[in-house]
């Protein structure tokens, strides 16, 4: 399974929950931009959500916690705030894992991240795309009904000109 993994752009992590600890590999830390332990601090898995974007944290943690709380695997796309020298970029991650649990509770989850920004960004200016099309044809469509009304006023008024006297 890693020389499989090895050969894909998806990095493979552990995060220990008791006492709390995360081991990940080199694209982990490639994709984060940062060394994937530096998310631990003072025994608490709280520094995980500070790289995730203001905008998405809330969803992010919920997903986490009910997992890690016995519900469904966390399978989340979200934003991150990866640092670099000058502003933080954003990119956008997938992350899938699992939790395993014992007799006194969730143990450790673990799972693969990828990098899915290029796609996020080629389906967004996709969707843009798709958006000027419509309008397009909005537009279209509007101006062929409006020379059709202007076309009756045109008739008529032709007709009416026909019909009025000389002078």
């Amino acid at each position: 399974l890693k020389k499989a993994l090895e050969t894909t752009s998806l990095g493979r992590f552990t995060i220990e929950l008791r006492p709390p600890a995360i081991i990940g590999d080199e694209r982990v830390d490639e994709i984060l931009g940062l060394d994937a332990a530096e998310l631990i601090e003072d025994d608490s898995t709280e520094r995980l959500f500070d790289e995730v974007h203001p905008g998405d944290v809330d969803r992010v943690r919920a997903a986490f916690e009910a997992t890690v709380g016995g519900g469904p695997d966390f399978d989340e796309q979200y934003r991150i705030l990866r640092p670099t020298e000058g502003e933080p970029e954003e990119r956008w991650i997938s992350v899938a894992a699992r939790a395993e649990f014992d007799d006194e509770g969730p143990v450790r989850m673990f799972g693969v991240i990828e990098d899915v920004t290029d796609r996020h960004r080629a389906a967004e200016a996709h969707l843009r795309t798709h958006k000027r099309e419509a309008i397009g044809t909005l537009a279209g469509g509007i101006a062929h009904d409006f020379n059709n009304v202007i076309g009756a006023i045109l008739s008529n008024a032709a007709l009416a000109e026909t019909e009025l006297d000389r002078g």
